[in-house]
């Protein structure tokens, strides 16, 4: 069985009876392993439990390279983890498992593919009340939450935000890359690295003044689409 490539970020090949299968989603690198019963002289069906992300994103490649595949998922719909349902009064929606997925729209697998996937963008991320009454919310863009802070405030949040923004491309090669890689972009990535390893609050109380702003504003930052 040939390797399969969605540019260079999803692979398989076969090593004897063992069909090593290789994507990278929003999550990251994953890599399942498919053993091949003896006798057989080759895999021409697959069957994968559950129809979240992952699960999806492996029968994708599995079809692409001429297995015949099929998902199975015990729910109603498709999605697994990533799904929304009325879950208890009618009109209201939940999020059955996680509610943002800020690498989705950036993942190399995702953008590979020959087909849009429709993202949910809402106006505002979301908004954190302050203990004045007042609330920031977390806007698309620096300069539009940048406005609802005070002046240092606004120097401090910019200063630990746009580095990830202008260099968000060079980064995402970098964490959504195999593990084990000699990195490209070596500065950008230990930048992050140096604060991605801080706690939210340790983070927030290093680059803020003490005036209220909560620190799940830094940590929950998703990628503005402009600067």
């Amino acid at each position: 069985m040939p390797d399969y490539a969605f540019g260079d970020r999803c692979t398989h090949h076969l090593v004897g009876r063992s069909l090593f299968l290789s994507a990278q989603s929003a999550y990251g690198t994953h890599v399942v392993v498919i053993k091949i019963p003896e006798g057989s002289s080759g895999m021409s069906t697959a069957t994968i439990i559950g129809s979240g992300p992952n699960g999806l994103s492996a029968a994708i490649v599995l079809a692409a390279s001429g297995v015949r595949t099929t998902v199975l998922e015990r729910n109603g719909r498709i999605g697994g983890g990533c799904s929304t349902a009325e879950v208890t009064q009618p009109g209201f929606l939940h999020d059955l498992g996680s509610s943002t997925y800020p690498l989705g729209a950036a993942s190399p697998f995702y953008g590979s593919l020959p087909f849009t996937i429709p993202w949910i963008q809402p106006h505002a991320a979301f908004a954190h009340p302050l203990d004045d009454g007042t609330a920031v919310v977390l806007e698309h863009s620096i300069e539009e939450t940048i406005d609802q802070l005070d002046a240092c405030d606004r120097k401090a949040y910019r200063s630990l935000i746009e580095p990830v923004v202008s260099n968000f491309a060079a980064l995402v090669e970098e964490i959504l890359g195999p593990i084990l890689h000699i990195p490209g972009s070596p500065f950008v990535l230990a930048r992050f690295g140096l604060s991605a390893l801080l706690p939210a609050l340790s983070l927030a109380r290093s680059h803020l003044l003490e005036n209220g702003l909560n620190p799940s504003l830094l940590a929950s930052q998703p990628i503005p689409s402009s600067r």
